[in-house]
């Protein structure tokens, strides 16, 4: 049974499950996955990520007093992730619908109470499940010119597995009865669900006649199941510890999948593999790269770019954003995993771009000299950059006094035409050369004296 034909044919319990615009979960969308309805899909994770995909559709019942509306839509690529039906009930200053129903492919997920429950101008969101093709029918009552406004929106799925799921098959002979023990993981907290799945996709070996019972409460009786039931979420409260039983009456062969969901509370585990901290490179763009360990759906943004992630195993997530370095010096990248319950976690790198080279200043040592010693002389300077400096002079290294940023260094000349190299290279790998031409020149010069001759005697 496709995704689609199970839409249809899904049976919701929502009485209970009407929850403000601003904090509704979409429970369904973990249900499918869990027990197998779709396919597993990236979700978007936080609230502002909602995007509507039909309506809003208004239904008015003008003179009458009563009406029933149809409308047919369609959903591109329905999506793994949850969705909701946002219901406002007399919107913009219209009367309010008193009483009827909602349906969504034959699924009731509005009720006469619930219209009794919602005021003039208020909104409640309701999960469901949308398909390909989808119907949609209000059967409203109310004063003339009463009104409802009709949406579908997608959004973020903020539960995760606690249990199952697990299917309950109802053998021949006795009722089977049949008790499964677990215990809530870190992080589960209200609101909490038992999902169940009746008979197969295709629709058959649905039961018409079992019990679930939770912790000693009956969750689920036979007044719930029915072979036009595919399948419905029940609002439950999990202890630390739970114990599950089923009794499986019924047609033999019957079955019930059954699974446990709860909203995550627990903050994205952050890791940031690079850069390293306050890494210095001369490039303008840098890839954030890292893993996120998280059991819903998150999105990952640097500087508020948001990140390609990869999903992986064991709930890891791996992202990579690049993202550009606009200032010269130190630049800060802000990292952010938002899951899809809210729950977040930040953490901060610096990055320092340098892409200026280091100045490198010498002491009386001008080009082309010629000089008089020895054997050796002293080369000394300053060299300024923003970063660290590694320097040498002629291959030797030089060492930079990490205060004054002076250097001093004698090195060792040959007679005649020699060359001083002296290059400093920063942190990023900017680099400066400067070469002095130097002379050296041991010899006196020459005299020749022409005269007056030795020893002369004159008068004059």
């Amino acid at each position: 049974m496709s995704a689609v034909v199970l839409a249809a044919s899904l049976a919701l319990v929502v009485t209970t499950g009407i929850v403000e615009a601003h904090s509704a979960p979409s429970w369904l969308s973990r249900l499918a996955r869990a027990v197998g309805w779709l396919s597993v899909e990236q979700l978007p994770a936080t609230p502002s990520d909602t995007v509507v995909v039909f309506g809003p559709k208004t239904m008015a019942l003008g003179a009458a007093t009563s009406g029933t509306f149809i409308e047919k839509f369609t959903v591109a690529a329905p999506q793994s992730g949850g969705y909701l039906l946002r219901v406002t009930n007399g919107p913009n200053g219209a009367p309010r619908m008193t009483g009827g129903t909602v349906s969504l492919n034959g699924a009731v997920v509005f009720t006469a109470t619930d219209f009794v429950a919602l005021p003039s101008g208020a909104t409640r969101d309701v999960p469901v499940i949308a398909a390909a093709a989808d119907t949609l029918i209000a059967t409203l009552t109310g004063p003339a010119n009463a009104a409802i406004s009709l949406s579908l929106l997608t959004v973020p799925d903020p539960t995760f597995t606690v249990f199952g799921p697990r299917t309950f098959e109802r053998d021949n002979g006795k009722p089977v009865f049949v008790t499964s023990n677990f215990t809530l993981p870190a992080g589960a907290r209200p609101p909490s669900f038992l999902c169940i799945r009746n008979g197969e996709l295709d629709g058959s070996r649905r039961n018409s006649s079992s019990r679930v019972i939770l912790n000693g409460v009956e969750i689920i009786g036979p007044s719930d199941l029915n072979q036009q039931v595919a399948g419905f979420l029940k609002p439950v409260t999990f202890q630390a510890t739970n114990v599950l039983q089923v009794e499986m009456n019924g047609s033999p062969g019957s079955r019930l999948t059954i699974c446990g969901m709860a909203t995550d509370s627990l903050k994205p585990q952050l890791t940031i593999t690079a850069p390293t901290p306050s890494f210095i490179m001369r490039q303008t763009q840098i890839d954030a790269v890292g893993v996120v360990v998280e059991q819903t759906a998150v999105k990952i943004t640097v500087n508020s770019q948001l990140a390609s992630v990869t999903p992986g195993t064991a709930g890891q997530t791996s992202f990579i954003a690049h993202v550009p370095l606009t200032t010269e010096g130190p630049n800060t990248l802000a990292f952010s995993a938002v899951d899809a319950a809210g729950n977040r976690t930040d953490s901060t790198r610096t990055v320092i771009r340098d892409t200026q080279a280091p100045t490198v200043t010498l002491n009386a040592l001008p080009d082309s000299a010629t000089v008089r010693a020895d054997s050796s002389l002293t080369v000394s300077g300053t060299i300024l950059d923003a970063t660290a400096v590694t320097a040498n002079v002629n291959g030797q290294p030089l060492a930079i006094d990490s205060a004054s940023h002076t250097f001093s260094r004698s090195i060792t000349l040959a007679s005649g035409m020699n060359f001083v190299t002296i290059t400093a290279t920063d942190a990023a790998g900017n680099a400066t050369s400067v070469v002095r031409q130097i002379t050296v020149d041991h010899t006196p010069p020459t005299l020749t004296v022409t005269g007056p001759a030795e020893s002369l005697i004159t008068k004059e």
